[in-house]
């Protein structure tokens, strides 16, 4: 099962280069885990704001596509948004096959994908 959150991360003006975002993503992930979520999923990421992108991809989050005009800016204009998602225990056991286990009813269930 996936369990969408909502959460809303922002930067601090002044605070760049102190890593407080990546610290909260770290959080959000092993919070998720800990709780038993299937997944995370971070519906609205603004696509002009690469740094996030680049932070949410290098955390193994998979960009789910594009949404245009989904989110409006500050000026008024509206720009695209992109979510992105990340599912626990997903791995590749041969070449071909890819096994997945979600949290479905209370139990983890494992589904195979050849």
């Amino acid at each position: 099962m996936m369990v969408v959150v909502g959460t809303k991360l922002c930067r601090c003006s002044g605070k760049q280069r102190i890593h407080i975002g990546e610290k909260l993503v770290l959080d959000c992930i092993e919070q998720g885990r800990l709780h038993g979520f299937g997944g995370l999923q971070f519906n609205v990421v603004v696509a002009t704001n690469i740094h996030a992108r680049h932070l949410y991809e290098r955390r193994g989050f998979v960009q789910l596509g594009t949404i245009p005009k989904g989110f409006q800016m500050k000026n008024g204009q509206y720009g695209d948004i992109c979510p992105y998602y990340l599912l626990y225990k997903f791995r590749l056991i041969k070449f071909h096959t890819i096994e997945a286990t979600f949290w479905i009813e209370g139990k983890f269930r494992t589904c195979k994908y050849k």
